[in-house]
């Protein structure tokens, strides 16, 4: 209702010159941010916010916002931060409104209602470099897709869902990738034997979460390639085998290294 009302405030001004929009922008710039700290903001996203098209930055995090995200957040093609997590948000993200959102670098959707298959289009936004998805209620597999498609993404966190399958080793092909946390979920098989590939200059990985999940076989060889990584966690899984004597001569920047309730066997 108050973003509404801001709306319907302004609209007589929006066909009067550029000053005019850009005074709404600002306005909204300033009650959007101003939710940072929390508060009670409750209702649907109305639609009528897509009019401010030159918008950057939403930010409207702890509150108690329902429904949808709107399709015509589409038209935000230069926004580059969507802070939408703790609140009330359902699937789906329509299509129409993540093919809009080609600058985006920052989504957090954590903390929401999201229930239902990963949202595949996600993973087809080229400038994305960080993927809040944690504490929802993500069901099946993860879709499969190109690296070339999310070329620049560093941070994925997938923690406290219900996802299940393999993970696939195309997220370890993802050049750019600093972060994977996926604890707290239902995947099994092994992990991918590309972890921590050289790509020529090196490896960027710093840390990897995959504790609380149904893992099992060795740890493959190539991790101990990934020298940026500084937390390791394994914990309560089905691992099996030894871990490599020199894991902290190879891994040297190792703060976390986290292994219990695993099947690990042999000298420490």
């Amino acid at each position: 209702a108050i973003l509404s009302y801001l709306f319907y405030r302004f609209k007589p001004h929006l066909s009067i010159t550029k000053l005019s929009i850009y005074s709404l922008f600002i306005a909204f710039c300033v009650l959007l941010i101003g939710t940072n700290l929390g508060n009670a903001v409750k209702g649907k996203l109305p639609e009528e916010i897509c009019h401010l098209t030159e918008m950057r930055q939403i930010l409207l995090h702890n509150n108690d916002i329902q429904g949808t995200i709107p399709a015509c957040f589409g038209r935000f093609s230069n926004i580059h931060t969507l802070v939408l997590y703790n609140n009330h948000l359902e699937l789906p993200i329509p299509d129409e409104a993540i093919e809009g959102w080609t600058n985006l670098k920052t989504l957090f959707l954590n903390g929401n209602k999201l229930k239902g298959p990963f949202p595949q289009s996600l993973l087809k936004l080229p400038a994305l470099e960080e993927l809040d998805l944690g504490s929802n209620f993500l069901t099946g597999t993860f879709p499969a897709f190109n690296p070339d498609d999310i070329p620049r993404l560093k941070d994925l966190d997938l923690h406290n869902n219900e996802l299940t399958g393999t993970i696939p080793s195309t997220l370890f092909d993802i050049q750019t990738l600093e972060v994977l946390n996926i604890t707290k979920n239902s995947f099994n098989g092994s992990l991918p034997a590309n972890i921590g590939q050289n790509f020529g200059n090196g490896n960027v990985l710093k840390k990897l979460d995959v504790g609380m999940n149904n893992l099992t076989g060795e740890i493959p060889e190539s991790i101990y390639n990934a020298s940026n990584l500084a937390n390791l966690v394994l914990s309560s899984n089905n691992f099996t085998g030894q871990i490599r004597p020199d894991i902290f001569t190879s891994l040297f920047l190792l703060n976390s290294l986290v292994l219990d309730n695993n099947q690990f066997s042999g000298p420490v």
